[in-house]
Parts: C-alpha cells; sequence; structure tokens
C-alpha cells in the first residue's frame, strides 16, 4: 500500500495553509526535483480539503516556478534552485520556517560581497542631504541602545541610506525588497551583541568615510566589519 505523504491541514486560509506546507517539502527537499505530485483529486483528499483552494496553492506555486503543471501527465516538482526567484527567498524567510545554515550562509556571503562596494560608491556619490539624515539616524540610534528592536530597525535604515546615498536605483529598491530579510536575520544578532553601544559608534565611523569621500577606507573597515558580524551570526546559529 502505498504510503500518504500528506497530512490534513488547518482550516484557517486554507489556500496559504497548503501553500506554505507544498513550499517547506519543496525547500527542505522532502518533495524532491521531477517527483511527480499526486493528482488534484487525490492530493486533496490526502490534505483534507477541496480542489478550490488546491488549485489556489498549486497556482501559486506554479507563477513561482516551483511546480510545472503538464497538462494531460501531471504536476511535478521543479528545482527550486535552478527556477526560483527571489519572491521565493523573501517567501521561505517570511513564512518562519527554520532557517538552514547554508541559506543564512548564502545571505552573508553575498552581503559581503555587495555592501562592501555600494558603500564605496555612497563615499563617491553622498548628498548633504544624505549626510544629515545619516546625522539624524545616528542620534537616534545613541538614544536607542537600551531598545535593540528599535535599534535593529534604525541600522537598516541607516543603511538604506547608505544605499540611496550610492545613487544606484537598483540597489535602493533591492534594500527596501530586503527589508523582512534583514531584520529577520538580524534579530539574532542583535539580541546576542554583547554592546550594542558600539552600533552607533560604527555608524559614525561610516559617516566620518562619507564626509571626507574616503571609499577605499570605507570599503575596507565595512569588510571587516561584515566578516566579524558574519562569523557572530554563523556562531550563535549554531549554539
Amino acid at each position: 500500500m502505498e504510503t500518504e505523504h500528506f497530512l490534513p491541514v488547518a482550516r484557517r486560509k486554507v489556500s496559504d495553509e497548503i501553500f506554505l506546507m507544498l513550499q517547506e517539502k519543496i525547500f527542505l527537499g522532502a518533495l524532491k526535483p521531477g517527483e511527480k505530485l499526486p493528482p488534484e483529486r487525490e492530493l486533496s483528499r490526502q490534505l483534507g480539503v477541496t480542489r478550490v483552494p488546491l488549485r489556489e496553492a498549486l497556482k501559486r506555486l506554479q507563477a513561482m516556478k516551483l511546480i510545472e503543471v503538464r497538462h494531460g501527465d501531471g504536476i511535478y516538482v521543479l528545482d527550486y534552485q535552478s527556477n526560483g526567484s527571489f519572491e521565493f527567498l523573501m517567501s521561505v524567510i517570511q513564512s518562519g520556517l527554520p532557517l538552514e545554515q547554508r541559506l543564512v550562509k548564502s545571505l552573508l556571503e553575498f552581503r559581503l560581497i555587495v555592501v562592501p562596494e555600494l558603500f564605496r560608491l555612497a563615499a563617491k556619490n553622498a548628498t548633504e542631504e544624505n549626510i544629515k539624515k545619516l546625522e539624524e539616524i545616528i542620534e537616534k540610534e545613541k538614544q536607542s541602545s537600551s531598545n535593540r528592536n528599535r535599534l535593529m530597525e534604525l541600522d537598516f535604515e541607516f543603511h538604506t541610506e547608505v544605499a540611496r546615498a550610492s545613487g544606484n536605483l537598483f540597489a535602493q529598491l533591492l534594500y527596501n525588497s530586503l527589508r523582512p530579510v534583514y531584520l529577520t536575520l538580524s534579530a539574532q544578532f542583535f539580541h546576542n551583541i554583547p554592546n550594542p553601544q558600539q552600533v552607533p559608534i560604527h555608524a559614525e565611523m561610516v559617516l566620518a568615510a562619507l564626509k571626507a569621500h574616503d571609499g577605499e577606507t570605507l570599503a575596507r573597515n565595512t569588510r571587516y566589519f561584515l566578516e566579524l558580524a558574519n562569523d557572530f551570526m554563523l556562531a550563535n546559529l549554531n549554539a
């Protein structure tokens, strides 16, 4: 007798529950690339739902290129590493799934590659308006050193303003999109750092380099700081 892999889901926003469950199985490898899902009728029976919310969930998975519907054949799981988009990454993180080390490591490595050069560009293009805004954020950080959640939000606001200072539109829009990712990853960091007062101190160092238009020093120091932060995050992730 064939084992049933799909358990009934809760009746709260049924299509969302189905989507999140299947997304999780795909991301964690319980459903592997090339695997064929049961027919809709059988899948809806296993899940304990009607076919209407199931179809809604499958449409979302198909739009995110996590599955392929082959008419007259069936529904197949796609390789998310080859077909998945940034939307999929955001969905996984916002779903509340435990962040795997490989995902966190990939995100931190990407940040280490991009952010120092973005800051270098900001040192070249920062305007007086950017500088003034950054000064205001730093003052708020100093007043919020005992409130780690607020400090985390201000740190993201600071980095977002530096992205604006770079003058690179893609970077600005990327930072806007990355807010949920950043806050999710940073929560553990900010809740565990022994000395949160260092956050505005580091921000002041960044600001000084921006004012001096010293992109080389800023890029070098930013990379060094991010390497330390990455090591700290990964160590706490493994703890």
